[in-house]
C-alpha cells in the first residue's frame, strides 16, 4: 500500500508564502492596469519591436500613475475619516509611514557610553595640552549687600501692575 501511495501520491514539500499585508488601495482598476502592462511586456519580449517597447513603456507609466493616484486617494480618505479620533489617526499615520524603527540598541551598555565620553574628553585634553592657557581678567561683579524692606501694599501694587500672562479670559486680579 505504501509503495502504491508513494508511486501515485508522492510526498512533496510545499512552501507557503507568509501572509503579507495586501496593498489596501489595490482594486480591480489596478489589477486591470497590471494585466495590460504584463500583456504589453509579453508582446514586446515576443517581437522585440520598438513599437511594442513603447507600448509596454506607456502601459507601465499609466499603471504607475494609477497606483500613485489610488494610494494617495486611499490614505487621504483614511486620514479624513479619522477626524476627531486621534488613536485611529495615529494608527493610520503609522501605516502611511511604514514599520517603526527598531528599538534594539544592541549590546551597548551605560559603561560603554561613559567610557566613550571619557575617552573623548581625554583626547580633546591631549590635543589642546600644548595650547597656552588664556588669561581671563578678573572683573568686579555687583553684589546685593543692602536689602530694603518691602511693605505688603508695595508688593500688592507690584504684582497687580504685572501683565496677566497665565489668565486666558482676561480676568482681573483683586
Amino acid at each position: 500500500m505504501t509503495a502504491l501511495l508513494d508511486q501515485h501520491c508522492p510526498t512533496v514539500t510545499v512552501r507557503r508564502r507568509a501572509n503579507k499585508k495586501t496593498t489596501p488601495f489595490y482594486d480591480a482598476d489596478c489589477r486591470a492596469a497590471r494585466r495590460r502592462a504584463r500583456a504589453a511586456e509579453r508582446r514586446f519580449k515576443r517581437t522585440s519591436s520598438d513599437a511594442d517597447y513603447r507600448s509596454w513603456s506607456a502601459e507601465l507609466g499609466k499603471m504607475k500613475e494609477l497606483y500613485e493616484e489610488k494610494n494617495s486617494t486611499f490614505w487621504r480618505n483614511e486620514i479624513a475619516t479619522s477626524h476627531g479620533n486621534t488613536q485611529r489617526l495615529w494608527r493610520t499615520l503609522q501605516c502611511v509611514l511604514g514599520e517603526p524603527a527598531s528599538d534594539d540598541t544592541g549590546a551597548h551598555r551605560a559603561d560603554d557610553f561613559a567610557a566613550f565620553f571619557k575617552d573623548k574628553v581625554d583626547s580633546v585634553r591631549a590635543s589642546t595640552m600644548t595650547t597656552p592657557s588664556y588669561d581671563v581678567p578678573s572683573r568686579p561683579t555687583p553684589t546685593l549687600e543692602n536689602w530694603t524692606p518691602v511693605t505688603t501694599d508695595e508688593l500688592e501694587k507690584l504684582i497687580g501692575s504685572a501683565p496677566c500672562k497665565t489668565c486666558q479670559h482676561g480676568l482681573s486680579r483683586t
